[in-house]
């Protein structure tokens, strides 16, 4: 009799796990339909960049997923891009999956073969602005980064030449992009740079070095 309380326990245990698991799922897959065009437009109507990263990176990898999930499917809903450029957006919205969000080897793979071979076949039908547009930013408009060095902070995801834009004063105005580097310490390295922005920002300088006219 106490053999099979016991094992009636231990079903009951797996049962309760289980239902637990399935919950969380069930809540987030309701988070991402419902709650990730909210978290999408409250974010990206901040004007002031370090405060956008400051928001991004307090958000949870389910947050942090529905945001971009959100971000692009409102884009697709547009038609601002050609049929060959919405395959191309289509292309990483359904690459997106919360693996990607959070430490492990599936994070590495995406952010350094499959992000580096998108961005590279993606140049050739979106401009450098285009693509700073889509994937590193979250705001309507490129932000200025302007050079930071020394201790004053960590401001771009090293090496990347997308993580430090710049309006340039001219008839009309042209969108520079610098790679990030470090030439000084920074205070503390912090979240929200680079791909997705959701990289380290471990730089401290972005001199230009890439322009579009």
């Amino acid at each position: 009799m106490r053999k099979l309380i016991i094992f009636f326990l231990f079903v009951l245990t797996i049962f309760t796990i289980n239902s637990c698991k399935k919950r969380e799922i069930a809540m987030g897959e309701n988070f991402t339909l419902l709650e990730g065009d909210k978290i999408y437009r409250n974010i990206s109507a901040i004007s002031n960049i370090e405060t956008v990263r400051l928001a991004y990176s307090n958000l949870s990898s389910i947050e942090r997923l529905s945001l971009w999930e959100a971000k692009f499917t409102s884009i697709l809903k547009s038609n601002t891009y050609s049929p060959e450029q919405r395959i191309k957006i289509l292309e990483i919205k359904n690459y997106l999956n919360l693996k990607i969000f959070n430490e492990g080897d599936e994070r590495e793979v995406f952010y350094t073969t499959w992000f580096p071979e998108w961005v590279t076949s993606a140049g050739g039908i979106f401009s450098n602005t285009e693509i700073y547009n889509l994937v590193f930013s979250l705001n309507e408009f490129p932000q200025n980064t302007d050079l930071v060095e020394g201790p004053k902070g960590c401001i771009c995801a090293l090496h990347s030449i997308f993580t430090c834009p710049k309006w340039t004063i001219s008839i009309p105005p042209t969108l520079s992009f610098g790679t990030c580097k470090k030439i000084g310490e920074c205070k503390e390295a912090a979240s929200g740079c680079g791909a997705l922005m959701d990289q380290e920002c471990d730089g401290d300088a972005c001199p230009d070095d890439i322009t579009e006219e």
